[in-house]
């Protein structure tokens, strides 16, 4: 597959009303597997294998729990203010998350193994770049 696995856009100017889940799916082969696009609301016990950035979170104020992403470039890219990603598994990669917004924060026993096979766990942390 090419392109976006997953793609939830909205056309609105402002904070988003466009609330979206995005839960249990299995994306493969894809150059960006989950993509949440100005809307809100959350990305939860997904699956993503392959492509250049697993989840690519350019939505305000975005949850993502509980994923897991293997054999991506990047695995979670936090590209807009106020993305939560906790708990979620990070692997095969090259980056595990890459913050680019305000107000992001990270937790609660996120895991990444790149593909050297050297491994990292962030201990609870939040972080604003």
């Amino acid at each position: 597959m090419d392109g976006y696995g997953i793609l939830l856009a909205s056309s609105e100017t402002g904070p988003p009303t466009l609330i979206i889940t995005v839960k249990g799916n299995t994306v493969d082969s894809s150059s960006e597997g989950i993509v949440p696009l100005a809307t809100a609301g959350s990305v939860t016990g997904n699956v993503v294998r392959g492509g250049s950035v697993g989840l690519d979170l350019l939505a305000p104020a975005t949850t993502v729990s509980g994923n897991t992403v293997t054999d991506s470039f990047i695995g979670i890219v936090a590209g807009d203010n106020g993305v939560s990603a906790t708990s979620n598994k990070i692997s095969n990669g090259t980056s595990g998350i890459q913050i680019g917004a305000n107000g992001t924060t990270v937790q609660s026993k996120y895991h990444y193994e790149s593909r050297l096979r050297r491994q990292v766990q962030l201990s609870p942390c939040h972080g604003d770049t």
